[in-house]
């Protein structure tokens, strides 16, 4: 009895500690990787309590060992973000400009009637909708329209034109042309962007956002420790 309490004990806290090193998130937020190393964490802690034939130390080195692959998964989908886009997808664009995209909904195996059960539980019309974007964790991510947010100035009766949302054109050096097309801009203004700042290669932007205004934020990457950091608003 004594063995099993104490293997029991010394598993809750390689578990906990593992599950810290992965990170402060909530269940409902863990990407699939995630959910995947915590299931088998689960499954490799569990074990040696439910039966004693099995090695306590087996089961500790299984455990270092998902931690360590999630994160070389990690750096990877930070080094090359390909990597995360080929194992976890993409956010996905389901209502743009206030229009549902019924190709996305059967896509991603939503009805519209799951729809609009996840805009009653946040509160919002779909009429007051100007993008919802399901993202890589499941959540259903909400950008109201100008005149909906926050204090109205539909109730206040002032008239607004909508802001247009920004994109993630370049993250890490990668271009992404989906998001320059939704930005509704090319790769010569970008390129021509870059050129006035002095950025001979993208490989040097760390991130770019644009929209159909025009570069909405830029930062270059760091360089030998000291950071090269160039922002824009507009």
């Amino acid at each position: 009895m004594l063995l099993l309490v104490g293997k029991t004990a010394l598993l809750y806290v390689v578990v906990n500690i593992a599950m810290r090193c992965m990170g402060k998130r909530q269940v409902g937020e863990l990407s699939t990787s995630e959910v995947i190393v915590a299931f088998l964490i689960s499954e490799v802690a569990a074990a040696p309590i439910g039966d004693p034939s099995v090695s306590l130390w087996n089961s500790v080195i299984g455990i270092f060992v998902l931690v360590v692959m999630e994160f070389l998964y990690s750096y990877l989908s930070i080094k090359w973000p390909f990597f995360m886009v080929l194992t976890q997808g993409r956010p996905t664009v389901i209502i743009e400009n206030g229009r549902i995209l019924e190709k996305e909904l059967l896509k991603n195996r939503l009805t519209i009637t799951e729809l609009n059960e996840e805009l009653r539980m946040k509160n919002i019309n779909i009429s007051d909708v100007y993008m919802a974007i399901i993202e890589n964790n499941g959540q259903l991510s909400i950008i109201p329209t100008r005149d909906s947010a926050g204090v109205t100035r539909r109730d206040l009766g002032i008239g607004v034109t909508e802001c247009p949302q920004d994109f993630a054109v370049i993250v890490d050096g990668k271009l992404f042309e989906d998001n320059l097309k939704r930005a509704k801009q090319d790769l010569q203004f970008i390129e021509k962007y870059l050129r006035k700042r002095g950025v001979t290669s993208r490989k040097e932007v760390l991130c770019l956002y644009a929209d159909s205004n025009g570069v909405t934020f830029f930062q270059k990457k760091e360089r030998n420790g000291k950071k090269s950091v160039k922002n824009s608003k507009k």
